[in-house]
């Protein structure tokens, strides 16, 4: 259960790869917007080509029932004004238009650790880090209700 939950770990639909690609997409839109583009005009391009965005969507069991709790705490914590989280609505708002997709928990906290000051890399680290404890704490729960494990070879 460790080894299988530390290699998902890092998976890009339901791991620390979702925070970290949400995070590359808000530093790509940063860059296209400073260099004179139209926040429209580079997510119509984005819908256009059908590219996959992560942190939105969420393939096998619709919406999150994360983002709710998550948006609250941003708001207890004054972190739910940032540009990175506003980006996030509006990213939302052009991406439910236009394919039905709604924000998962990943590109919330990929957008509050952007307004924070993480690199891309620096939120696929960070959401590692806190991830690794919830395999373990699965694991033990795992065990403790009988769930077989594969045998040693």
């Amino acid at each position: 259960a460790v080894t299988g939950g530390t290699a998902v770990m890092d998976a890009q639909l339901m791991g620390s790869g979702a925070g970290a690609g949400v995070a590359s997409f808000l530093h790509f839109l940063d860059a296209e917007i400073e260099a004179g583009k139209d926040f429209d005009a580079v997510m119509d391009g984005v819908i256009a080509r059908r590219e996959k965005v992560l942190g939105f969507g969420r393939p096998v069991v619709g919406p999150d029932e994360r983002v709710p709790p998550v948006q609250a705490l941003m708001r207890r914590f004054g972190r739910d004004q940032g540009k990175h989280v506003t980006r996030v609505r509006r990213i939302e708002a052009r991406l439910f238009a236009a394919k039905g997709l709604q924000s998962n928990v990943g590109a919330w906290i990929g957008a509050v650790m952007c307004d924070l000051g993480f690199t891309p890399d620096g939120v696929h680290a960070m959401c590692n880090i806190y991830l690794a404890p919830c395999i373990y704490a699965q694991a033990a729960f795992s065990a403790e209700r009988g769930v077989p494990r594969t045998p040693a070879r």
